[in-house]
């Protein structure tokens, strides 16, 4: 029963694309699911559950944002091992077919050393891209994990609220507001 159902939810779809009053036409859905769908993302954590048993990566997964960790004592092991077990993912992702985003896919190395080198790590379609920072769920992180830009980017953030806040109250309603605070 709860089979048919869900052959009768992933069956016999299709998708378009909708530019202003413009529409592509119709083409069938033959793996995945709908983009938008209320029961997409459920499928999708079912789909994934079991990545984190392929390899010897610690795993973390939120929604679609996969995040692989492994740590090592010495760079030449860590990069030997990561090329080794990203393998495994690779295999994971073709047994599974799910597809990688090369573009959005990035790897970093945190480390407390100044002295930082480039490192090379590859997957089927080809090396990822090593960067020096990356935004994991809305949070900055650098590769020496110091948080400056963050920090920045929070007071950015802040100066341009308090901003809109100052400009919404006016000067009549901001004086209170300013009495009460000195108070404090």
């Amino acid at each position: 029963m709860i089979s048919d159902f869900f052959h009768s939810y992933l069956s016999n779809r299709c998708q378009f694309t909708k530019f202003g009053e413009t529409k592509s036409s119709r083409i069938n859905i033959t793996c995945g699911v709908s983009q938008g769908s209320i029961l997409g993302p459920l499928l999708f954590l079912l789909c994934i559950n079991d990545l984190p048993q392929a390899s010897a990566f610690q795993t973390v997964l939120f929604a679609d944002d996969t995040c692989l960790f492994l740590k090592s004592d010495c760079m030449s092991t860590l990069q030997t091992v990561v090329n080794g077990e990203i393998k495994h993912v690779a295999d994971w992702l073709i047994s599974n077919k799910p597809t990688l985003n090369c573009s959005k896919t990035k790897f970093i190395v945190l480390t407390r050393s100044h002295e930082l080198q480039k490192n090379k790590i590859n997957v089927v379609a080809g090396a990822v891209k090593e960067v020096n920072q990356v935004k994991y769920l809305g949070v900055l992180i650098d590769n020496q994990l110091k948080w400056q830009q963050q920090l920045d980017r929070e007071c950015k953030k802040l100066a341009c609220a308090s901003y809109a806040l100052l400009k919404s109250c006016g000067p009549f309603h901001l004086s209170p507001l300013l009495k009460l605070s000195t108070m404090l």
